[in-house]
């Protein structure tokens, strides 16, 4: 079933899809997003936002291996994905001369609902500027957090019953080349150059596939993905900044020592069996890859306050506005 699946995705091979993610940390699933988004995308861009795990290590090896990744690192501790992403949106569109541009989390799985390809549906989607992703609470099948050296959809998943309100995009590569809009924080739509109106099309959703999204996969992760996460967006907005709301919450579950083991268990979340419908592929860099919360923390830490001492140096520097020549002779 999987050498049909993957037959099939190759013989309907036309547009040319580009995938671009900011990652930051993910070293429990990163190798499982890498090999199912390169099953229906030509390239993946990745900006590695100064991990402090064995994200970039895996990065690596993958493309050591042939994989089509393009590895960037983005040196800034603060937050700032609107612009990453948006960099790396015109990169896809201009150096990689993309048709379709797909921005995504780490976290995040581009699936089928039915029983079409999602190369299939990408290839016939009509797309002339952007359009609109479901997206929709995804969780391992297993509470305590999914097996690492195992692909995440392998086995059974549980999804919510009902898709999220915001929604993610997806964009035209010609229409990013036309007019340079700007994606918006975490990717839910575009800001056209042109003025303030944004492009998402709403009610354009692209039928046939969503975005499962993946936030929650273990206690350890979770900590260490809210922490570090919660204190980038203050190094770039500041603590009162209304982006980044369930960060800010669960920032204060785990002050509180009130972060729940799996969020959402309940009656609203139903089972999901991918199994036949999108490849399934073995993975080889994804052993020992709980994260050590503590570590990361502190390395974040000391990141921002690094870039914060280095933009009190600058602004405190010296500033040469001219030069005149001195013709006199001796000591100056």
């Amino acid at each position: 079933m999987e050498q049909d699946v993957q037959q099939g995705k190759m013989a309907s091979k036309k547009r040319r899809i580009v995938a671009i993610t900011m990652v930051k940390n993910e070293m429990d699933i990163i190798e499982s997003f890498v090999r199912h988004t390169l099953g229906f995308a030509d390239l993946l861009i990745v900006a590695d936002h100064k991990s402090t795990d064995r994200t970039r290590e895996i990065l690596e090896a993958l493309q050591e291996e042939g994989l089509p990744i393009v590895i960037q690192e983005v040196q800034k501790a603060r937050y700032a994905q609107s612009e990453v992403m948006t960099q790396l949106m015109q990169e896809a569109a201009d150096a990689f001369c993309a048709d379709i541009i797909l921005p995504f989390d780490a976290d995040e799985f581009l699936v089928p609902t039915g029983t079409s390809s999602v190369r299939e549906i990408l290839n016939n989607m009509v797309i002339d500027c952007a359009r609109s992703l479901r997206w929709r609470k995804y969780i391992p099948g297993n509470e305590a957090g999914t097996s690492m050296d195992t692909f995440l959809l392998a086995s059974l998943v549980r999804r919510d019953v009902n898709v999220l309100p915001m929604k993610k995009v997806i964009v035209s590569g010609a229409f990013v080349r036309a007019h340079h809009p700007t994606m918006a924080q975490g990717n839910h739509y575009l800001i056209c150059s042109s003025g303030s109106k944004t492009w998402a099309e709403e009610g354009m959703f692209c039928e046939g596939i969503e975005l499962a999204h993946f936030a929650w996969r273990s206690p350890a992760q979770a900590c260490s993905k809210f922490a570090v996460g919660w204190m980038n967006i203050v190094a770039q907005f500041s603590k009162n900044t209304m982006c980044g709301g369930s960060y800010r919450m669960r920032f204060h579950e785990i002050l509180n020592n009130q972060l729940q083991q799996t969020r959402g268990c309940s009656s609203q979340w139903e089972q999901c069996d991918l199994n036949g419908r999108i490849p399934m592929p073995q993975l080889r860099y994804s052993m020992n890859t709980m994260p050590n919360v503590l570590e990361n923390v502190m390395l974040a830490g000391e990141a921002i306050a690094e870039e914060l001492a280095e933009t009190r140096a600058m602004l405190n520097r010296p500033v040469v506005t001219t030069i005149v020549p001195y013709p006199g002779g001796g000591t100056f």
